[in-house]
């Protein structure tokens, strides 16, 4: 009988994963050390986003310290007890700050993420050196999106079957995704589903809320803008 081949290994894990207690919720944390020097990169991810997500970026800045979390009910983060607000994910993120020993970051936000970012900004606002916002929105009071593609974000289908994700990628996310359908096969492979509840509380976390009326009066730099 042949020998099997042996799997090819994938690139080194560039974030080390811990638990970490900040009030009565636990949470998995994920932290590139970096060189030690300068402030942290704080990353928050989109709607459903785990931390091996953030690998990719980590790795292609490595002499960067960077921090981030599976928020409550996502990844293998717990679900918290009760339902929570963008201004207690702030708290949250701010005690994962601290227990590393920082007072001050810089805080990159994507998507869902960009708006979770722009309520530490606010909240934390101490903390908060620069924020980079990616493909992001100032909450309810924007420029909606068309029916179709607002209908396909509200479900969590994409982060658990490859097969949709793969057909609606271009979609959602546009640009190169709509040309380059391995861009969503990549993402995928960085998925680790958890609940359809940890999703849906992410929506409500983030239902109403707006910065339409503060974000122009935020102190920090915006250190960039993208679109994925």
């Amino acid at each position: 009988m042949a020998a099997k081949p042996k799997p090819t290994p994938g690139p080194p894990r560039a974030l080390s994963i811990a638990m970490v207690r900040i009030g009565t919720q636990q949470l998995r944390v994920g932290r590139q050390a970096g060189s030690g020097r300068g402030v942290p990169l704080l990353a928050f991810n989109g709607i459903g986003g785990n931390i091996e997500l953030v690998e990719p970026l980590a790795r292609s800045m490595p002499r960067r310290e960077l921090i981030t979390f599976d928020v409550p009910g996502v990844g293998h983060s717990p679900l918290p007890r009760r339902p929570y607000r963008l201004s207690d994910l702030a708290r949250l993120a701010a005690g994962v700050l601290q227990s590393y020993g920082h007072r001050r970051c810089d805080v990159l936000g994507v998507s869902w993420g960009g708006a979770a970012a722009q309520q530490f900004a606010r909240s934390e606002g101490e903390q908060c050196r620069r924020l980079i916002l990616c493909a992001t929105a100032p909450g309810c009071v924007m420029v909606p999106a068309r029916p179709g593609v607002l209908l396909k974000m509200a479900t969590p289908k994409r982060l658990m079957s490859r097969e949709y994700a793969l057909r609606v990628s271009g979609e959602i996310y546009g640009g190169d995704f709509r040309r380059d359908p391995a861009l969503a096969a990549a993402v995928f492979r960085h998925i680790r589903w958890q609940s359809w509840q940890g999703y849906y509380l992410q929506l409500a976390a983030a239902a109403g809320w707006t910065s339409i009326h503060w974000l122009h009066h935020l102190p920090q730099p915006n250190a960039g803008h993208g679109r994925c």
